[in-house]
């Protein structure tokens, strides 16, 4: 018999196989033969002792085995009992509720603090923006570009075409060679691109109600477009000067080049002397083209519409992102806390699953000791009955007196360890103050985060055009 530590379970002592293993048969029936132990002998023999000895010894390592068992598991008492009175789960518990549904009104008021002023900035666009539409009778969404950046790219690309048309147009026939070709070039295009937005803003006056602002808008409109068209011919000229120049060999500078071209505008606007030189005037002439369609194009054709438009769905967009925002960190507070709730939670049941188990164990040991620690006299009959069967079986005198006692293991080793489980500590009504606890933090959050829902009715975000 011994007890084996790990699983708190009694393993039966093989005293069959102990007594092969040390032999005790054979010596017994070799002691038979020479009628050893001697019938005078009054005490036991060695091998009659050495059986004993073993025996009790093996029931005194059985008791110890059991001893340092008992010892383990009343230390996880103690363990367990030490940590509640030092850190009191059940106090823990309702300090941590109370600091979660407090952070989460608290956060709730800076929210809507900040919140109430990006509603208020809202509320003033949106009124500008409705007071706007009712003055000049639109019903329509605004219309302006989604990506700034991709409709003004094309004018850079518009710009580059020009620049590089002009200047190879420019740099062959020119005095001044590739630089000055360069130079005229971004010149040119400057002026139809500067003339370009300049209409294409311009040209949305005309949308407006007033007879006087359309009148005006119109006016300078069609001077835009003159100036445009006049300085693109003049460009074209420009470039017959210079090849004119080159054919009579008569120096012409750069300005003169220009004082020639405005003169031949005023006599003879068209045609221009080669196929090259109406191609410079018409790069020109198509790039103020589609410069002046993109800024018509960059904001609503209604001038001032689309920037209040935008404005409000920006600062709606802003809103919502920060309400969006506060109701995460919200729901985050909540979470945490619900989570650190349930750890508690989760804590007592493995504290009270482990007093529990280890109880039932330590009972379940102390229990079953006398029954299983009594088998040891059992295999000390048998060992010692295997003995003293072999010697008598061969020998021819009287065997001795000591070979009829039942000795018996010491009555002490039978005796169980004393096992004094404590009472578990005050573990208070954990499950139902932690389902009162989660209920408590959702139902504040819910209520915290209804203050939100009052701020939908007023934030509904502009419909956008297609």
């Amino acid at each position: 018999m011994s007890f084996d530590k790990a699983t708190g379970e009694y393993i039966r002592l093989d005293s069959e196989q102990w007594i092969k293993d040390n032999r005790i048969r054979e010596i017994g029936k070799k002691r038979g033969k020479n009628n050893l132990p001697t019938q005078e002998e009054a005490k036991p023999d060695e091998t009659y002792r050495k059986i004993c000895a073993f025996v009790e010894k093996q029931a005194a390592i059985c008791k110890e085995a059991v001893q340092e068992y008992v010892n383990d598991h009343l230390a996880t008492f103690r363990e367990i009992e030490a940590t509640w009175r030092k850190e009191n789960p059940a106090i823990d518990l309702g300090n941590l509720i109370n600091i979660g549904c407090q952070d989460i009104e608290k956060q709730t008021e800076l929210y809507l603090g900040d919140l109430a002023k990006e509603q208020e900035s809202y509320n003033e666009a949106s009124s500008d923006l409705r007071q706007f539409r009712d003055l000049n009778g639109l019903l329509r969404l605004a219309h302006y570009p989604h990506n700034f950046l991709a409709h003004w790219l094309w004018i850079g690309i518009a710009v580059l075409i020009e620049s590089f048309v002009s200047a190879n147009l420019l740099a062959s026939v020119s005095r001044g060679g590739v630089i000055e070709g360069w130079v005229v070039a971004s010149a040119l295009t400057a002026a139809n691109v500067i003339l370009g937005i300049g209409t294409g803003q311009i040209l949305r006056y005309i949308n407006l109600r007033h007879i006087f602002v359309k009148l005006v808008a119109a006016a300078l409109t069609c001077l835009s477009v003159a100036m445009a068209l006049a300085w693109n011919i003049i460009a074209g000229h420009v470039r017959d000067i210079y090849v004119e120049a080159e054919k009579t060999d008569r120096l012409e500078t750069l300005d003169q080049a220009f004082a020639s071209a405005f003169g031949k505008l005023l006599d003879q606007p068209l045609p221009w002397e080669s196929l090259e030189s109406a191609a410079l005037a018409f790069v020109g002439i198509t790039v103020f083209i589609a410069t002046t369609y993109k800024a018509y194009r960059s904001y609503d054709a209604f001038p001032g519409y689309g920037a209040k438009y935008r404005k409000a769905e920006g600062l709606h967009d802003r809103y919502q992102k920060n309400l969006n925002s506060a109701l995460i960190q919200l729901n985050s507070i909540r979470d945490n806390t619900s989570s650190a709730i349930e750890e508690i939670k989760a804590r007592y049941e493995n504290d009270l699953f482990a007093w529990s188990t280890t109880t039932d164990r330590l009972n379940s040991v102390r229990d079953n000791y006398e029954t299983n620690l009594s088998l040891y006299n059992k295999d000390l009959s048998h060992i010692l009955s295997a003995y003293t069967t072999s010697n008598l079986a061969v020998r021819k005198t009287v065997p001795p007196a000591f070979f009829g006692d039942e000795p018996k293991i010491n009555e002490k080793l039978l005796e169980p360890p004393r096992i004094d489980i404590p009472e578990h500590p005050d573990w208070g009504d954990i499950p139902k103050k932690t389902k009162m606890g989660i209920a408590r933090v959702q139902e504040t959050y819910e209520r915290q985060t209804g203050r939100f829902q009052m701020l939908y009715h007023d934030k509904r975000k502009p419909e956008k055009s297609a």
